[in-house]
């Protein structure tokens, strides 16, 4: 899971140990909330790991500042984000696949959230390398508009989904609806908190 993926500077590995802990406990207990129709229970497994990344979130927010280099921060955030896509990922698939949960779309989605997540880690990782065209101006701010864009499109999703019914009409998708709102507001977050924290760190 993206989730081990090193980050370049700030709180240390600590955190991202702790998000993949939290990971794995959050997907076991959506897991059994499938098994048993227990939506509460889903929702709390999807909960865990909201407040963990948020957790990681903060502390690389907290080590943002105007001595610290702005590449550190969008790489941190970049590993973070990846490791939100590829819980989803993990989620949804688990949920339907280890249970006797059956949604024919299940697969799709799960595969292509691991599949944004290994694209974002690719990223992060090229970007990283010395004198990576990744890492110029230009294309740095533009992954920051994508990073903004990609927030506010999670919490747009989210919103929808809400309004749409779909929610309390508990249909086959129901724990798929758990991982898009988890994972929806997760997304909206962690970009908010990527976009602010660069503008505080030094160039």
């Amino acid at each position: 899971m993206s989730a081990g993926a090193q980050m370049p500077s700030g709180p240390g590995q600590g955190p991202w140990l702790a998000l993949g802990v939290a990971a794995t406990a959050s997907i076991g207990v959506m897991v059994a909330g499938a098994m048993t129709g227990s939506p509460g229970l889903t929702y709390a497994g999807g909960g865990l790991f909201l407040l963990a990344a948020l957790a990681v979130g903060g502390k690389i927010w907290r080590a943002a500042s105007a001595v610290t280099p702005r590449e550190a921060v969008a790489l941190s955030f970049a590993n973070l984000i990846a490791s939100a896509w590829g819980w989803a990922g993990l989620a949804m698939l688990a949920c339907y696949y280890l249970t006797d949960l059956s949604w024919q779309h299940a697969w799709q989605y799960g595969a292509a959230m691991l599949l944004i997540a290994a694209g974002i880690t690719a990223y992060a990782r090229a970007r990283r390398q010395p004198g990576s065209r990744l890492a110029a101006p230009d294309a740095a701010t533009a992954m920051r508009g994508v990073t903004a864009l990609q927030g506010i499109a999670a919490l747009v999703g989210v919103v929808i989904l809400l309004l749409s019914g779909k929610v309390e009409a508990q249909g086959r998708d129901w724990a798929a609806n758990v991982v898009f709102i988890a994972g929806g507001l997760t997304l909206f977050a962690l970009s908010a908190m990527a976009v602010l924290a660069e503008r505080r760190t030094a160039t």
